[in-house]
């Protein structure tokens, strides 16, 4: 029997295990990490949410710190969300208190007071969020070389989370500027229970770093699993009872994919006796926290009716059931989601799905059939993150008062998210930008232009510090405490057609009172009977591989036992309707309609974009896109179907060509990308965004390579 890593840990460390954690033996994370990280290597940790990644982490980093003396800040621990790191604080206090190490968390809700002790006597662990930390870099306030020159670790909490938006290209584009600073080859450790491509992953966030790379995934079973879907052919309190006993005196998380159907859940759940409340980014801080603690402090019954704002791993404590509105966009949320119930032991993870659609349904069935293959989806990481790139040469030359080319060059080069961005690229970016008098050039170094005083230079620092674009919104009051935000477009509405002054936020019913326009606040009075909220935000988008488990599930006779009696029913005709086209998994069916051409690839959103740009390159038609189907519209009869299958056939059998022939359709093109910072690009620069967010080539040269073409004119012959 191998000896236990425990003892790789200096006497210190151990004793403290033992007497202050009260631990009788590690988790097989902890296990397999500790000898990795004591060995310096750059790591991805896997595990199961509970696992123990935090401790597997840290253990190993604070016996390096005691054993070799090494100087605050020793470890930058970044987390996605603030609340985050609210919860991992307190546990990164406990870990340190073994050799007397402390921890600081440091965001914008922290007071300057505190922040300004810690400049005077810093901790050796400062628990932040990448926009904190492009504060730090940008602000006068604070002295960079002093506060990262012996910065020896960064763990990246939520590691997939990052890697899939442009807050990771941010992100491993700080480290490298950090890195500039720090003394030493900074150890980097991403932490995560769901990804799908860790050593892709662990490469992007390695950047400049020389160190050996190790993928550590803990196979732990876990406790055994629960899951259940239910159809509603609507959402209502009649048809919503039946949920009753299985939320009745237990702990609860109701996941919905939207602010509005989270507070009319909340609503629906509240009117049949349920103790329910509402958690959403919508929601004011101060209400979120009092919910995440009523719901880890309830003695019995409660549920809070959430976004994704839930997933990640906030502590409320133990859970009995996570329910599901629908279903969620990837394999990964629903792996995560379902991590949050069923941690203690002998308990059971009690997954329910509540759809009231037949395509919720049969993705639904999609995503539990793809977990229970053990497959997750793979987090693409942006190469060449141009939005990103302006935002940070714009950082960059307020951190430096003025920014050297040779400086530029050196991050761009070793930050992964540029990847693709050569010197040549980058140099053209520039002079596109001093054309537009956004950059000026004076004595060896980039200054901010003109242009972007006129825009951004009022609050240069609070526009530059987040990669996301955001919309204006109201700020809503009662009684001196806020409630929450409206977007403006919503209130502006309701103010513009006349219609009830009365909504629904954070599961109350509010009636406006006075608008103060000039500082964007709504004070507000209680009211009843009240119309939802809106908000906009981003639709599904489904993947590849989930677009075809899901014509799987149509094509298969399989009987699944977790879904109920209404589902099945449903399910029995969908698949009747559905046998007419008789789509194999190998095919692209291109049907003939009135107005055009319905071409069958059940493929995803991405690759059927892609598909529908090389017909409008080749024939100049219009299309819009869904998971399953290109729909092509012809406005001229001379084109016929025969026109499609050889353009597919064409490229079926040279795909070279498809990234060229697609990039020449976005140039021409008047498609955008709602992304920050997209409108300062140059063309070049803005196709690069465009092939991030919308094409897929991988999967497209899949599709056409695997693929038989058949035509059928299903609209004649039905």
């Amino acid at each position: 029997m191998m000896e236990s890593s425990y003892f790789l840990l200096d006497n210190k460390i151990q004793n403290g295990i033992k007497d202050i954690l009260k631990w009788n033996n590690l988790t097989p994370i902890q296990e397999e990490t500790i000898p990795r990280l004591l060995n310096g290597d750059n790591c991805i940790l896997i595990a199961q949410t509970a696992g123990g990644k935090t401790e597997a982490a840290f253990l190993p980093i604070i016996s390096e710190i005691y054993k070799e003396k090494l100087k605050p800040i020793s470890v930058i621990y970044i987390s996605p969300i603030r609340a985050l790191l609210n919860n991992q604080e307190f546990r990164l206090k406990k870990l340190g208190k073994i050799a007397n190490i402390d921890a600081f968390k440091w965001h914008g809700e922290v007071d300057y007071s505190n922040k300004r002790k810690f400049k005077i006597e810093p901790k050796h662990i400062i628990a932040t969020t990448p926009e904190s930390l492009e504060v730090i870099l940008m602000s006068d306030s604070y002295d960079s070389e002093e506060l990262f020159s012996n910065i020896r670790f960064i763990v990246i909490d939520e590691v997939h989370y990052f890697a899939e938006n442009y807050r990771g290209a941010q992100l491993v584009s700080i480290i490298e500027r950090i890195q500039t600073y720090s003394k030493y080859d900074i150890q980097r450790i991403g932490l995560s229970a769901t990804v799908g491509n860790p050593e892709d992953i662990l490469d992007w966030i390695s950047g400049s770093s020389k160190r050996r790379k190790s993928v550590i995934k803990s196979e732990s079973k876990g406790n055994k699993s629960k899951i259940f879907i239910r159809y509603f052919d609507e959402f209502s309190e009649d048809t919503v009872s039946c949920l009753i006993p299985e939320l009745r005196d237990k702990k609860a998380l109701f996941f919905c994919n939207s602010r509005t159907n989270s507070e009319m859940v909340s609503r629906i759940l509240k009117n049949l006796g349920i103790n329910a409340k509402v958690h959403h980014s919508s929601i004011s801080k101060n209400l979120r926290e009092i919910s995440e603690d009523k719901l880890k402090n309830a003695p019995s019954e409660m549920c809070l009716c959430c976004t994704s704002t839930m997933e990640l791993g906030i502590d409320v404590g133990e859970l009995d059931v996570v329910m599901q509105l629908n279903s969620p966009s990837t394999v990964a949320s629903f792996r995560q989601r379902m991590g949050r119930t069923g941690r203690r032991s002998g308990t059971v993870s009690h997954y329910e799905f509540c759809v009231n659609e037949e395509f919720f349904l049969i993705n639904s069935i999609a995503i539990v059939e793809l977990a229970r293959q053990r497959w997750i989806e793979p987090a693409p990481t942006p190469l060449s993150a141009y939005t990103v790139l302006f935002q940070q040469l714009f950082s960059m030359i307020q951190q430096k008062f003025g920014l050297k080319q040779s400086y530029l060059i050196e991050i761009v080069e070793k930050s992964n998210s540029f990847r693709n961005i050569d010197e040549e690229k980058l140099l053209d970016l520039i002079q596109y930008l001093m054309e537009k008098d956004y950059l000026e050039y004076s004595n060896g170094e980039y200054l901010i232009g003109k242009e972007i005083e006129k825009e951004y230079g009022y609050n240069l620092l609070m526009n530059f510090i987040s990669v996301f674009q955001t919309i204006p919104e109201f700020s809503i009051i009662h009684k001196n405490k806020e409630i929450g935000t409206l977007q403006s477009w919503f209130i502006y509405s309701l103010l513009k057609e006349n219609k009830t002054t009365k909504f629904v936020l954070a599961g109350n019913t509010w009636q406006i009172d006075k608008i103060d326009y000039d500082r964007y606040r709504i004070y507000v009075k209680v009211s009843k009977e009240g119309g939802l909220a809106t908000w906009m935000g981003s639709g599904m988008v489904i993947s590849y591989e989930i677009a075809k488990q899901m014509l799987k599930v149509l094509n298969s006779n399989d009987d699944y036992p977790y879904i109920d009696m209404k589902s099945k029913s449903v399910l029995k005709s969908i698949r009747l309707q559905h046998s007419a086209f008789s789509i194999g998994l190998d095919e692209i069916l291109i049907d003939v309609v009135k107005d055009g051409f319905d071409v069958y690839t059940y493929a995803g959103h991405k690759v059927n974009f892609t598909l529908g740009l090389i017909i409008k390159q080749g024939l100049g038609l219009e299309f819009t896109t869904s998971y399953n189907k290109l729909k092509i519209k012809r406005e001229e009869k001379e084109i016929t179907e025969r026109h499609i299958y050889d353009i597919f056939n064409r490229f079926k059998n040279d795909t070279n060509e498809i990234e060229q022939v697609t990039e020449k359709a976005l140039v021409s093109s008047n498609f955008e990308s709602h992304s920050k910072f997209y409108k300062h690009l140059p063309r070049f620069a803005q196709i690069e965004v465009l092939k991030y967010e919308l094409v897929d080539i991988r999967n497209t040269v899949k599709v056409l390579k695997e693929s038989r073409i058949n035509i059928e004119n299903l609209y004649d012959r039905l």
